[in-house]
């Protein structure tokens, strides 16, 4: 982390894309069940910490789109959009640690859906607009809502498990980082 932190050219998003480099590993953790030794006298902790964990993410993913593009005043209401997903991902937390809910997943996977889709459509007008590297980005978050279409259409039993789908958050996750790292 600390080599990734010292490589990346623009030092004021360092320390926000090592927190969210943090919470992609933990999160990796504990879809590949690695969290299950040291939880495992209480069962039911699992869900809530993974659902949190998940939320989480997003709203470290959501802060640092915030901080790389400017889409405040490049586009209002997609930033209304963006911040409203963040305020689901809240609410998810809360639901996970007070409420927990067997639709949860749904809803956490409908509203990263619902973020993907609007960074794709940022990312492509921030293209248009010659924006320095949104093609990179384009092209890392239109593979992101691919495998995590996948990754929804195999939790709804719509199509058969791939090879890769166990792993889909961890690739997915490791082409943005590789991204990022690239251009930042």
């Amino acid at each position: 982390l600390l080599l990734i932190s010292f490589s990346l050219k623009n030092r004021s998003l360092s320390s926000y894309f090592i927190i969210y480099l943090i919470s992609c590993i933990a999160m990796q953790l504990a879809q590949q069940h690695n969290l299950h030794v040291f939880i495992s006298d209480i069962p039911h902790l699992f869900s809530i910490l993974y659902r949190s964990l998940q939320a989480t993410n997003g709203l470290l993913f959501i802060l640092l789109c915030h901080k790389l593009f400017p889409i405040k005043t490049l586009t209002p209401k997609l930033y209304w959009v963006i911040n409203f997903s963040g305020l689901v991902y809240i609410a998810i937390i809360f639901q996970a640690v007070f409420f927990p809910s067997p639709y949860l997943h749904f809803i956490l996977s409908f509203n990263t859906h619902l973020l993907i889709l609007a960074l794709i459509i940022v990312t492509i007008i921030l293209s248009l607009q010659k924006f320095p590297h949104s093609r990179a980005f384009l092209c890392a978050f239109t593979i992101f809502a691919l495998l995590k279409c996948l990754d929804f259409l195999n939790d709804i039993h719509l199509i058969k498990p791939m090879f890769f789908t166990p792993f889909n958050y961890g690739i997915s996750n490791c082409l943005i980082i590789l991204i990022f790292t690239s251009i930042l």
